[in-house]
């Protein structure tokens, strides 16, 4: 006779005894859940050969993993009494071989069920990958940075374009055997020196970048219109405040061109004021005094 669990095995919370104290403890027990008599058998195969140690993964109907199980020497995989009687997808996949299209199938009880799982060539076997992640000069990671791959015998042509994402981070697959310069860019950003890098089939290259802020970059401007009674006041003088705690401090001075309009270039961050009048001569009759 064979030894099989009626009731699966379950635990109470930990608990103290004390000195005198009586202790009830109650356990609910659950009944061992039925085997299911199911049987999913296939083969992985590709260019009509079996593919040793792939991957079939079997998914619900809402793409929910449940089950997964390697192929043998001659391709072959089985789910004996593992899966409820349902429907499911089952996919594949394998060392240099794309993941598979999905299977639907549909699991009854007492019916067994065979797949032929095919794989097809991963394109990009031959080819190499680098990523990383871009930075400033003060180890801030840079979202929205540009990186250039470069041939290397010929830097006019290019190889590849990415940007970085909200991490810094950037990735580039399917780059073809063979020597590249890489560079990054960003607006306000210098790139100090373009790198090199020697890329075989199936490389994975990390290669991390360094951008350094161009500090005029890092001022800003400020402009606008002088207007009267909604007409642009031409050649009206503008001047510019620094606040600093509760003082109005001048530094600059501008006259606003034709239309009203001023700019002030290369500002450094900071609290400002801007304050305008237009000023005239006034016209006076030559007297001669006796």
């Amino acid at each position: 006779m064979t030894i099989i669990d009626v009731l699966q095995l379950e635990r109470s919370k930990v608990f103290t005894v004390k000195p005198r104290q009586e202790v009830s403890v109650d356990l609910s027990l659950k009944k061992v859940p039925a085997v299911p008599d199911t049987k999913l058998t296939g083969q992985v195969i590709g260019h009509c050969l079996p593919i040793a140690e792939a991957t079939v993964k079997v998914l619900d109907r809402n793409h929910h993993p449940i089950d997964h199980t390697i192929t043998d020497s001659q391709g072959n995989f089985s789910f004996l009494k593992v899966l409820p009687a349902g429907n499911y997808y089952v996919i594949a996949t394998a060392d240099n071989y794309k993941t598979s299209m999905e299977y639907r199938i549909s699991l009854k009880i007492g019916d067994p069920l065979s797949v032929i799982i095919e794989l097809k060539p991963d394109c990009f076997l031959n080819l190499g990958t680098i990523y990383g992640t871009v930075r400033d000069d003060i180890g801030n990671k840079l979202s929205d940075a540009k990186i250039i791959i470069q041939k290397y015998n010929n830097s006019g042509k290019i190889a590849a374009i990415t940007t970085s994402n909200t991490d810094g981070e950037y990735l580039v697959y399917g780059l073809k055997p063979g020597k590249y310069w890489i560079s990054a860019i960003k607006d306000g950003y210098s790139f100090y020196k373009r790198a090199f890098f020697d890329i075989k089939p199936k490389d994975i290259i990390v290669m991390n970048l360094f951008l350094y802020e161009i500090i005029a970059c890092r001022n800003g401007t400020i402009s606008g219109q002088i207007l009267y009674k909604e007409q642009p006041v031409s050649h009206a003088i503008v001047a510019l405040y620094r606040i600093v705690e509760d003082n109005h401090i001048l530094i600059q001075l501008k006259e606003a061109n034709s239309d009203g309009v001023y700019l002030f270039a290369d500002i450094t961050p900071g609290e400002y004021l801007i304050k305008s009048k237009h000023e005239g001569l006034e016209k006076t009759n030559s007297v001669n005094v006796n």
